[in-house]
């Protein structure tokens, strides 16, 4: 028994010491209410999404008419773990949806709640988590202050909060899994770096623990992030880069993950049988490799740009029927991709962290990125993005932006202009996000945003169809149903009856 209790007491001691030793109990506390400060704002950007409906764009087939989630008993349990349903594999996402109907039965406030609660943990969890970084990897220099990282990092976490990019997750009841998996994602990432610095092979093992159990729930809550055991080796290169620890090669990188690596190819196994049940899988004959590849580097930078200019955003963005390899389009994106590539690579000797950080975002991005060809609904319409897909994605960048945040605050002279000029972009960003809850009410005003912002597919026809018929307007639905067999007949489907 003393035994036990001495091992308890030095694992203790390597898990209090989070924030590192020169941090005051003061900055600590600081640290703290910022994070409650970003979760306030979090909940007043998103508080329009309490009045959405549920729109019929899986939210029938999830809640109104799927009786197998309604419950938490063993064969709720069971069905949730066994189940394609929608063509998605997230047993835990099930898990959640059961409890809230357990809370709220069907009432879609509830849902919408939930998911506003759960996105301002998720970032509270990044500021943290960019907070980690930006110590564990002294960037800018050891005489960087501590608050101004806290602050640099208050901002930067607060631009990807309530960014318009975020809306569809949170407000699209069905897309609530990517939450609960960006958290476990971020803890298990935090795990990683704690087992990195842990003083004892005791400390280091519980860590290791924590992260492998925390992938395990990000991948049982979506599939996003199977790349993650690849980002921790991207970790492990860029700590050895700087010295920080030394590995004798890239194989006892890889054995030390062997387990995270055999866990997510269980579950891309699970993702893609999920997909063929749901014939949600595109061909290879019908979309070819140089096609693929170009929408890699298209989705790549088609977020970044909608980051920057976030204009005209759809639930998704359909796929032309045929990609011309000619056109402008792909001109502009296969050369951004190569000149960002080229760059982060001639800058890796100075500027480990840019190449670290992109070839982190690609790895996150690349199974929704187009290389795995991903139909949808109606005709199993083409996407060539979604904003979802750029939820866990866009955290990598964040740490980047706060350092340089950060090194922009030390050294420009017209702080108070920073300062206006960042809290105006804050401002704006959280008028376009409540602007765009509206767009998610119901499926009336969705699909006809989708349809005037260039969102043309049957898919979208259709279910605008449907929706004005319900609410006994077959007028106005009929010529949207004729739009729909018209898109079909050119893609050679069979019309709609």
């Amino acid at each position: 028994m003393k035994k036990f209790f001495n091992w308890l007491h030095s694992v203790s001691l390597s898990m209090v010491t989070i924030q590192p030793a020169r941090e005051s109990t003061g900055l600590i506390a600081t640290n703290f209410w910022i994070a409650f400060f970003i979760a306030l704002v979090v909940i007043i950007a998103y508080f329009p999404s309490l009045n959405n409906a549920f729109v019929n764009w899986d939210d029938t087939e999830n809640f109104l008419s799927n009786p197998f989630f309604r419950g938490l008993g063993s064969g709720n349990i069971r069905w949730a773990f066994a189940t394609y349903r929608r063509g998605a594999y997230q047993p835990f996402g099930w898990l959640l949806f059961s409890l809230q109907y357990l809370a709220f039965g069907v009432q879609p406030w509830g849902f919408h709640l939930t998911s506003i609660l759960l996105h301002s943990i998720n970032c509270m969890l990044l500021y943290f988590l960019t907070v980690e970084i930006m110590v564990f990897f002294n960037d800018g220099g050891s005489d960087r202050d501590s608050r101004i990282v806290s602050y640099s990092a208050l901002f930067a976490v607060l631009v990807y909060a309530v960014h318009p990019l975020r809306v569809e997750v949170v407000s699209w009841a069905s897309c609530q899994p990517y939450i609960p998996c960006a958290s476990f994602s971020m803890l298990a990432t935090l795990s990683y770096l704690r087992s990195l610095k842990a003083v004892n092979s005791r400390g280091r093992l519980v860590w290791d623990a924590i992260c492998f159990f925390s992938l395990v729930s990000s991948l049982l809550s979506k599939s996003v992030p199977v790349g993650l055991p690849i980002v921790f080796c991207i970790i492990d290169v860029y700590a050895n880069k700087r010295g920080q620890f030394a590995y004798n090669s890239a194989k006892s990188i890889l054995l030390k993950k062997l387990h995270l690596f055999a866990f997510s190819a269980f579950i891309i196994v699970e993702a893609i049988l999920a997909k063929h049940y749901n014939q949600g899988l595109i061909r290879l004959d019908s979309l070819g490799i140089i096609d693929r590849i170009y929408l890699v580097a298209f989705s790549s930078l088609f977020y970044l740009f909608k980051t920057c200019i976030p204009l005209n955003l759809l639930p998704y963005y359909p796929l032309p029927q045929k990609i011309n390899l000619n056109s402008v389009d792909f001109m502009l994106s296969w050369a951004g991709f190569t000149l960002i590539s080229a760059a982060a690579i001639l800058s890796y000797r100075r500027r480990p962290a840019f190449l670290s950080a992109w070839a982190c975002y690609l790895v996150i991005l690349l199974p929704n990125s187009g290389l795995v060809g991903i139909g949808q609904g109606l005709g199993a319409t083409r996407v060539i993005a979604a904003d979802r897909y750029s939820y866990i994605a866009s955290m990598i960048w964040i740490p980047i932006f706060a350092s340089q945040l950060a090194a922009l605050w030390q050294f420009f002279r017209y702080r108070r202009v920073l300062l206006v000029l960042l809290s105006l972009i804050i401002t704006c960003l959280i008028l376009m996000t409540w602007s765009q809850c509206r767009i998610w009410s119901d499926s009336v005003s969705l699909w006809s945003h989708t349809l005037a912002k260039g969102g043309n597919s049957a898919l979208a026809h259709y279910n605008l169809g449907v929706a004005l018929e319900s609410l006994g307007r077959p007028d106005l639905a009929s010529p949207h149903f004729k739009a729909a067999n018209t898109i079909l007949k050119y893609q050679n489907l069979p019309p709609l009856k």
